[in-house]
Formats: structure tokens, sequence, C-alpha cells
């Protein structure tokens, strides 16, 4: 005998000459994460349903602290609020209209329209860089290929202006690692107005700076605390 109240919200048992087949009610919401800024464009959310349930069935709806999060059309298209003050985190929930415990979020993050880098989750909390963190072997001197390689975990970081400080202080949010390691970090940089800006990294050891996938600056190599700056033009679309 099944219990579908303890194994699944809501469950459809269908009977025929004697066979019980069950349909469990499931939902997932895609992207499961998703950044955005007051504004900003709007962001497609599609649903993957269980064969016994139909889109008519599902009620979306978006969640948050803040007074304005936006709003989402019945077809599942978010737009953002014109403006947002503070950075908030929002969810768009996609629910079951006859049993709201059968639902599916999508955990995000709402930016102010002025804000440079737009921010990243990780473990509820918001933060401006998303890094993939790589070990390197003793000795490398070179950055490796990102691409050829897979990250052994994340780092979620605040800023990249990091004080100076001894190599066994360690790096922030790595533990127990304090050399031969390479992070790979990601954001969205947000120009409001087009135009050309300076684009500079100081760093020791080496460093690389990619926009929309072009190397724009190269500071690599094993050496001290070394600038490189570049004027790069940014065309708003």
């Amino acid at each position: 005998m099944l219990n579908h109240s303890e194994a699944n919200p809501e469950s459809i048992i269908i009977s025929d000459s004697g066979s019980v087949s069950v349909y469990e009610s499931r939902i997932e919401i895609v992207p499961r994460e998703f950044t955005t800024i007051a504004s900003g464009e709007e962001i497609a959310f599609n649903l993957k349903l269980s064969k016994n349930l139909q889109r008519e069935d599902i009620i979306l709806r978006v969640e948050g602290d803040g007074e304005d999060l936006g709003i989402i059309s019945e077809d599942g298209i978010y737009s953002p609020p014109a403006e947002s003050i503070d950075v908030q985190n929002i969810r768009v929930v996609a629910e079951l209209a006859s049993n709201p415990k059968v639902q599916s979020s999508s955990i995000g993050v709402l930016n102010p329209a002025e804000t440079l880098f737009l921010q990243c989750i990780k473990n509820d909390q918001a933060y401006p860089l998303r890094a993939e963190l790589h070990f390197l072997d003793e000795g490398t001197e070179r950055l490796p290929d990102f691409a050829a390689l897979k990250p052994v975990g994340e780092v979620c970081l605040d800023e990249l202006a990091l004080s100076r400080r001894d190599f066994d202080q360690g790096f922030p949010g790595l533990n127990n690692r304090f050399e031969w390691f390479a992070l790979n970090i990601n954001s969205v940089i947000y120009a409001p107005v087009a135009g050309s800006y300076y684009i500079a990294i100081n760093s020791d050891d080496g460093s690389k700076v990619f926009i929309n996938g072009n190397q724009i600056i190269d500071n690599d190599g094993i050496h001290g605390v070394r600038l490189y700056s570049v004027l790069h033009r940014f065309i708003c679309v």
C-alpha cells in the first residue's frame, strides 16, 4: 500500500485490470540560478513537468524581501523592476495550483542598475565575482588553459582588491592551499554608457584579462607585483 502523502505531495493512481501505476507530480524550473539588474533585460524561464501535469496547472510568482521585485508573466517571462536601491535576493517560484507543496524555484540576485560587477550566489550569499579553483603542478610558471581543465572547486569573491600579504596567509575563500593554484574569475561588467574605459590588473604572479572571450591584458608568468592597464572600448547593445 502506498501512502502518497509521505512518498510525494501529489500523485495520481490509475488502476487498469488490476495493475496500478503511480505518476508523481514534479516541476522543474530552469534556469535554477540567475542574476539581473534593475531595468535590465527580460529572462525567460522554462518548466519541465511530469506527464500528468499541464502548463495551466502551474502558478508562477516572484518572492523576496523588497517592495518591487519585478513581475513574471504566465508565459514565464520575468521583467526586472525599473529601480532597485540595494542588492536583493529573490526567487522565481513555479507552484502547482492544487497543491502548493509541489513546487520548484530559481534563486536570483537583483542588482541596482548602476552595478559594475553582477553578483553570484554561494550558500545563499551574494558575491560580485565567481571563481573556478584549479590546482597547479609544483613549478608551473604560466597560467593553464582553463578550458581544458576541470575545476576542483569554486570561490565567490567580494572584490579583486586584495591587500599585500605573505603567501602563507592564504587567499580569501581558500583553506590549506597557499601556492600552486589558479583562479579563473568570471563576472559580468555592466557599462552604463558606451565609451572607452581603462582596464587594469596588478598581480603577483601571473594574470590575464579577457573580455567577451578576447584577451586584452597579458600579465602572465612568475614575477613580483606588476601593473598592466589598457584602454578598452565598450559598445552598449
